[in-house]
């Protein structure tokens, strides 16, 4: 599994994409409304070129692929049910009520840098 998500993400994605999400994942904090994740984009964007260029077209896809190889999950922050990927689900819809979460170890294994 996690040989095959870093080859679907590099197969997907130029090189400087994945560094672009790579400066999103590292450094920041491990859960983000969906307003905080687009601040962090935005802040990142201001200082990478490589994030600029991701961030005019492509984040919400980007976000969608990170959930699917497990980089990223969701919290339901009413219920605090976690949301996995799990072969056939969609993303939950990132709305007020949801977080996105950075599964750190997941970050440093696929060796997305």
């Amino acid at each position: 599994m996690l040989i095959d998500a870093k080859a679907g993400l590099g197969v997907k994605y130029k090189p400087y994409e994945i560094d672009a999400m790579d400066r999103v994942l590292r450094g920041g904090r491990n859960s983000y409304s969906r307003q905080e994740f687009q601040l962090r984009i935005d802040d990142l964007a201001d200082q990478y070129d490589d994030v600029a260029l991701l961030s005019d077209s492509r984040w919400t896809e980007v976000v969608a692929d990170l959930y699917k190889v497990g980089i990223l999950r969701v919290e339901n922050t009413n219920s605090n049910f976690i949301h996995f990927h799990h072969r056939g689900d969609f993303i939950p819809s990132l709305t007020d009520d949801f977080l996105i979460k950075v599964n750190r170890s997941l970050v440093k294994t696929l060796s997305i840098s």
